[in-house]
Formats: C-alpha cells, sequence, structure tokens
C-alpha cells in the first residue's frame, strides 16, 4: 500500500482541473508565441503540481494500517509478534532461501489480535542443518511468529535503495524467519463443491488437479457459511448428502449462495430448480432469503425462479446471463414474463453486454460495457430495439434506486 494512495478525497478537488487547465493553456500559448504569459502559467502550473504532490505524500495513513499502528504507539516492532496474513504470490526462491509476500489481516499484541493492513516480506534461510522450507502456496492464510522490522532507506548516491524498492512492491514491514515451523498455516486456497459424490470425470480430473495444487477441497452443504474480507458466504443450498456415490451431478446438487457485504446481499442460486426453491423457502425467514440482486438461476430456464422464490428474495435488479442466439432459446419466454410482471429491473448479457455490479456495502452501482458488433451494425433496427430496462447509458456507472 503506497501512503496516501486511498486518501486523495481529502485533497481539493478543484485543484486536479486547474493545474489541467493552466497546462493546456500553457500548450495553446506556446503555439501562438506568447512567451510571457507561457512563462507564467507554466510556473503557476509547477506550483500547483508541487502543492499537490506534497499534499498527497503527506496525507496520513488509514488507522488500522501497520505503519500507522506503529506511529500511533499501539504496536511495538522491538519484540517478536505473531503476524496474521494471507500468502500474495507463490514464495520466490532467493539466492540463500525463500522469500514469502504476506498481505497482512492482523497483529497479536498485548494479548489481543489487532486488525492490522499492509504487507510483510519474509525471508527463510535454508541450510543442511535446518528442516526444508514451510510448505506453503499464494492464497493459504498463515500465522509467522517472527521479529518485523521498518524498511530502512538510503539516501546516499549510488547505494542501492532497499528500502523504496520494497515500498514501491507495497511491502512495508521485513522479517527473518527463523524456523520453519514459525510458519504455521490456518487456512489453505480452496475450491468449494455441494455435498454429494458422484462418479464424473471431469470432477474427477478437477480434483487431481487440486491434489497436486495442495488446493484444500471443500464440500460445503447448507446452513454453512465462509467470511473473507468483510464478505459473508451464506450457503442456503444443498442439504446434507445422501449416502452412497451417484452416477452424475443433477441441478439440484447446485450450490446456492447468498454474498452478504455490508447493508448489500446477492443472490447466486446456481442451477437450483423449483424443488430445491421450495426446500429452502420452507428452512429460511424472508430476511435470510432477500437480496439486492438475483443472478437468475439454471441457465434462465423456466424451470426455477418460481414465483415464490421471486417474491421472497425481494430483489431490485435481476441478471441474465445467455449468449446470444441461444440454442436452447434461453431466457425462457416464461421466465421474462414472471420477472416482467413483478416490475423488476432485467439486465441480460446476450443485449446488455459486460454487466458488473459494484457495491461499497452500502450503495450499489451498474456500470454496463456495450460492444458494437458487426452483425448488429448489419441490422440497425434490431440495434434500436435493444434497450436497457430504466434506460441504461452506455459505458455508464448507474445507481439503483433505494
Amino acid at each position: 500500500m503506497v501512503r496516501g494512495a486511498s486518501l486523495l478525497t481529502h485533497i481539493p478537488h478543484n485543484w486536479f482541473p486547474c493545474a489541467t487547465t493552466l497546462t493546456c493553456s500553457g500548450i495553446f500559448l506556446t503555439r501562438s508565441g506568447h512567451l510571457f504569459p507561457v512563462a507564467t502559467v507554466s510556473v503557476l502550473s509547477w506550483i500547483i503540481l508541487g502543492a499537490l504532490g506534497t499534499g498527497i505524500a503527506n496525507q496520513p495513513w488509514p488507522a488500522d494500517y501497520v505503519l500507522s499502528l506503529v506511529e500511533a504507539g499501539r504496536l511495538e516492532l522491538k519484540t517478536p509478534q505473531r503476524w496474521h496474513g494471507r500468502l500474495r504470490d507463490e514464495p520466490a526462491r532467493l539466492p540463500r532461501g525463500v522469500g514469502y509476500e504476506i498481505e497482512l489481516m492482523g497483529v497479536e499484541y498485548e494479548a489481543a489480535l489487532i486488525p492490522a493492513r499492509g504487507g510483510l516480506r519474509v525471508s527463510f534461510s535454508e541450510s543442511p542443518e535446518q528442516a526444508a522450507a514451510p510448505d506453503v502456496h499464494v492464497g493459504d492464510e498463515v500465522v509467522v511468529a517472527t521479529q518485523a522490522k521498518q524498511l530502512q532507506v538510503f539516501r546516499n548516491d549510488g547505494a542501492f535503495d532497499r528500502g523504496g524498492y520494497l515500498a514501491a512492491q507495497n511491502v512495508d514491514l521485513v522479517a527473518t524467519l527463523r524456523a520453519p515451523e514459525l510458519m504455521e498455516r490456518t487456512a489453505t486456497s480452496r475450491i468449494t463443491g455441494a455435498t454429494r459424490e458422484v462418479e464424473w470425470a471431469a470432477l474427477a480430473n478437477l480434483e487431481n488437479l487440486a491434489r497436486k495444487k495442495k488446493i484444500m477441497i471443500v464440500h460445503e452443504q447448507r446452513g454453512s457459511t465462509l467470511l473473507r474480507d468483510g464478505v459473508e458466504s451464506q450457503f442456503l443450498w444443498p442439504a446434507i448428502a445422501p449416502e452412497g456415490v451417484g452416477p452424475a451431478p443433477k441441478n439440484n446438487d447446485s450450490l446456492l449462495l447468498r454474498l452478504k457485504y455490508g447493508k448489500r446481499s446477492v443472490m447466486l442460486p446456481g442451477d437450483a430448480e423449483e424443488q430445491s426453491e421450495s426446500s429452502i423457502l420452507s428452512d429460511n425467514s424472508d430476511a435470510a432469503l432477500c437480496a439486492d440482486v438475483l443472478k437468475v438461476g439454471h441457465h434462465d430456464s423456466k424451470n426455477s425462479t418460481m414465483p415464490d422464490f421471486l417474491a421472497a428474495v425481494h430483489r431490485r435488479l435481476a441478471l441474465i446471463i445467455a449468449g446470444k442466439d441461444d440454442p436452447y432459446d434461453h431466457p425462457s419466454p416464461e421466465l421474462l414474463e414472471r420477472l416482467t410482471s413483478t416490475g423488476i429491473r432485467i439486465l441480460r448479457t446476450d443485449r446488455d453486454c459486460a454487466v458488473h455490479v459494484l457495491t461499497d456495502g452500502s450503495n450499489l452501482r451498474l456500470a454496463v460495457s456495450w460492444h458494437v458488433r458487426r452483425k448488429q451494425r448489419e441490422q440497425p433496427q434490431r440495434r434500436r430495439n435493444h434497450q436497457i430496462n430504466n434506460s441504461t447509458a452506455s459505458n455508464s456507472r448507474n445507481p439503483i434506486a433505494a
């Protein structure tokens, strides 16, 4: 993390267009041959840009940033601590060992786990007398017991500024791992699947590949939750798996997932059909099912997203994922009629192309990207009829009304 990178809102916004205007004016005056105004505008531009740079560089860090904790006296680096984080990348081979880059999530200090953000680079020197380096991989959550140090910045001419180099890599602290057992893996990269075991070649190949890469396979079921980066994943289906191994996966084996971030939520029903939806409705309250956004399930067929399920979700936006000229005639006309009758806003990838739903936990915004296709250019009348409900503008970010 670069200091002040997320705090530009503290800089007066009108300074940026002012500097841009002065720069453009200087270019125009230069072409006109007015040298004295050019010099004046240039000096003013440099003053404003210098003030902007100084203001950005001197912005305070966020309160939970690891260097902010150190400056505020809430964390001391004089003794080893237990650092919690996630590996940003695969371990790097160094001339004399292995390097690990960790995205920090917290640190144990004075018998408490303090949330902390930042980057920690840990190096481990291999030798014949020591055990092998810790066997961890990108995405793994780890706890490291080590004494971290702040970066040293060298100002001498000709000296390699290692601190500046690491800071540019979003590394804030460095440490040495004295023994491999001091790095403990607490959670691994994972593949999440349904609970029922099936004899399916594609699934077997995926599981074999995951084992080779030491990726954990987790079979989720109704009632389980997963919390990561502030996003709560609530698994509403499938139910407990029956005994035995099935011949092939079924639509109702699909995971039905509700994502919750802050005050906003998204329903992802997978391929669940009417049978699964009915069971979910009987086992959950309306509050557990309501969502702002519904990704229409089961390839937009008529056998899912039934009226009772639609009413329980209380959605404001329905996303249909369908290819252009779908051979199965999806989305189903019956499904579209059900959605339209509720007055819900509908976006379709076969007409609206890429659709992005953005949220900060409080607000929801849309980013819709239009791509003009050759076939559409040949059919201008048909292109004019392809409009998004509520007149979504092309290449724009539109708020979803509360």
